[in-house]
């Protein structure tokens, strides 16, 4: 039984209340500190600890439950969010129990892409208030999450510590002292295009860490996403995902830079996690790429787990129907609407069946609700049509009076009365129409005709003078000629020009398979002797080796029918902490090849370093000289 336990702090890691027990307790081991707490000796993790409920029966405080300490001081809350139901069960389980070290694999952590931060992180703000407030200052739980680089509260880039988030002793408590955090002043440069990105993905795990999200079914996030992708025609009703178009638009959103900070690149393969994540859900996504399609969408967080709504892009039923004819016109009586995407836009289109037998279509969705009134075409008139149709004929109506009434074409009015063998006398109407129109030519001046005759003629010797010239030439000859003639007599002016020359297609299918294995090699020929000869190293990227083979165009626009090639490309590609550690062991070489001693500001140097790298990068610089020292010792 333990007889003190410090007062946890709003959204401090349990990690960070051990350690201020180890601290306070006066301990000069962590394994010591590590059996008090537990009764056993365990790990100290940092996100998803374990033996929790052997810490509440130490404890024995009914507030500072097992519960208490996963919903509010460790990360399960985070990926709780979109874990499966059964999922979360079994990971909270291993929390509370001795089996937590599996907690991770479960969670899909283990398996993800996206690595944990490598060091402790802290925002200055953060820290001034917390000494106002309580003395001392402690491990913010989001401060260490993947991904936050801002603080939500206050706008600010977090700055990094000196203490690594997994420690070579595992056992160790590292408190927040303010020369700890204090350390290391380095912080990722961010630019302004993508600062407000990431205040938004702050913001939103600050709301995933309050533990009010999660999936009440295995396939509720699935539905949703696809439902949004088919209202931005991003996706058809059945469900189709347009895979480059949602590339294309997801990259519209955010930039490549962003996407790498975030650990998340999209390459054109079929196989890239944005094309995997709106597929049925059979395996865990990493919270981060859920964040990224939901601010992609730009909705908030309470809209992706409310009940599963289907896509409606008509409304909820009944709908309108739409015949005159019917005693039910411009009421809700259609109950039956099926929904089938457009040939040619993908769009959803609804076909609807009322009881008179009227069936009816138009293309959605339905933005507005005077869309409800429309028609785009009518399927089946049906009967109740029909007889309407026959009572106005019989009433002796005029072809377009009664079209009026049906809310139809004339010709429609007309085709239908044939159809059903009704006499009619609007052929005579018509005849009548015409013969006045014929009488009306006829009376035309004859010098009127004799003026058009010289036009045609005129644009007949203008051809025998240039047998040669297209029609569009000679009309910017005589384009006074080409626009009388087009006016009055277009059919003869198109029968009497020269044709155009058909284009001879030649169909040369690309054998993308195969050049896709060409490209390979060459790039695996360009990348092994990258930087053989060269006095100045370059960095290793997708723009560059497209430049060195002469295929840049190719590589960025026909990617994706390149998978062997652009598998290969992301593997081998540098990003700038990469690239530094490369020019530190290429420095290294040439110093000891030009026989200097090697001391780290030459190989600050000589790598063109500044003093703001990474700590990835120092350890190399670190190792450089430690390999040297034990060369140059052994040499002796």
């Amino acid at each position: 039984m333990l007889s003190f336990f410090p007062t946890p702090y709003p959204d401090e890691l349990l990690y960070s209340i051990l350690a201020r027990y180890h601290y306070l307790a006066g301990n000069s081991s962590a394994t010591h500190t590590s059996i008090e707490i537990f009764g056993r000796r365990t790990i100290s993790s940092v996100g998803l600890p374990c033996y929790l409920d052997l810490l509440e029966k130490r404890i024995n405080n009914p507030y500072l439950t097992s519960e208490y300490f996963i919903n509010n001081h460790t990360f399960f809350p985070y990926y709780n969010t979109f874990f499966m139901p059964s999922q979360s069960k079994k990971v909270k389980q291993m929390m509370k129990s001795e089996f937590g070290q599996s907690a991770y694999a479960t969670a899909g952590i283990s398996a993800s892409r996206i690595e944990s931060k490598h060091f402790l992180m802290h925002c200055e703000k953060c820290i001034e208030e917390d000494i106002d407030a309580y003395g001392e200052t402690y491990w913010h739980r989001i401060h260490q999450l993947p991904g936050i680089y801002i603080c939500h509260k206050h706008n600010k880039e977090l700055h990094e510590t000196i203490v690594p988030l997994r420690t070579r002793n595992q056992y160790e408590y590292i408190t927040a002292t303010y020369e700890n955090v204090k350390s290391n002043g380095s912080h990722l440069p961010i630019d302004k295009q993508t600062k407000p990105y990431l205040l938004k993905l702050a913001k939103l795990t600050n709301q995933l860490l309050r533990g009010v999200y999660y999936q009440k079914e295995p396939d509720s996030l699935y539905k949703q996403y696809k439902n949004r992708l088919i209202s931005k025609g991003l996706c058809s009703v059945k469900g189709s995902v347009s895979r480059m178009d949602l590339i294309n638009s997801f990259r519209s959103v955010y930039n490549e830079q962003f996407l790498k900070l975030l650990q998340s690149p999209i390459n054109e393969t079929r196989d890239n996690w944005l094309s995997r994540i709106f597929r049925y859900h059979r395996r865990s996504f990493h919270p981060i790429r859920h964040l990224l399609v939901m601010m992609f969408f730009g909705e908030n967080l309470e809209s992706y787990f409310q009940l599963n709504k289907e896509y409606l892009p008509f409304g909820n039923g009944p709908w309108y129907c739409l015949n005159p004819m019917c005693q039910d016109f411009h009421t809700t009586s259609v109950t039956n609407l099926r929904i089938t995407p457009c040939y040619n836009t993908k769009k959803p289109v609804g076909t609807f069946a009322c009881h008179c037998g009227f069936v009816y279509s138009r293309r959605g969705p339905d933005i507005s609700e005077s869309d409800s009134f429309k028609i785009g075409r009518v399927k089946e008139f049906g009967d109740v049509w029909k007889k309407g149709l026959l009572k106005l004929v019989h009433e002796g109506g005029s072809m377009r009076g009664i079209a009026r009434q049906l809310r139809c074409d004339p010709i429609t009015v007309k085709r239908h009365a044939s159809l059903m063998g009704v006499s009619f006398s609007w052929n005579n109407e018509k005849l009548k129409q015409a013969k006045e129109e014929f009488d009306s030519i006829k009376k035309k001046n004859s010098s009127d005709f004799t003026a058009h005759q010289d036009k045609l003629n005129q644009w007949i010797d203008l051809q025998s003078n240039n047998p040669n010239l297209s029609i569009t030439k000679l009309r910017k000859i005589r384009p006074e000629l080409y626009g009388y003639i087009y006016r009055h007599d277009r059919d003869w002016l198109f029968s009497n020009s020269p044709k155009g020359n058909k284009k001879i297609v030649v169909n040369n299918k690309v054998n993308w398979e195969e050049r896709d294995k060409h490209l390979l090699e060459s790039v695996r020929l360009i990348v092994q002797d990258w930087d053989s000869k060269a006095d100045i190293l370059t960095r290793i990227t997708i723009s560059e080796i497209g430049r060195r083979i002469n295929k840049i165009s190719l590589l960025q626009k026909k990617g994706y029918k390149l998978p062997k090639t652009m598998e290969y490309i992301q593997n081998v590609v540098e990003d700038v902490e990469s690239f530094q550690i490369r020019r530190v062991k290429w420095a290294k070489k040439q110093l000891r090849k030009s026989g200097e001693e090697i001391k780290e500001w030459k190989l600050y140097r000589k790598a063109s370093l500044r003093r703001n790298i990474s700590n990835k990068v120092k350890r190399e610089i670190i190792k450089c000289l430690e390999e040297y020292d034990y060369e140059v010792n052994n040499d002796n």
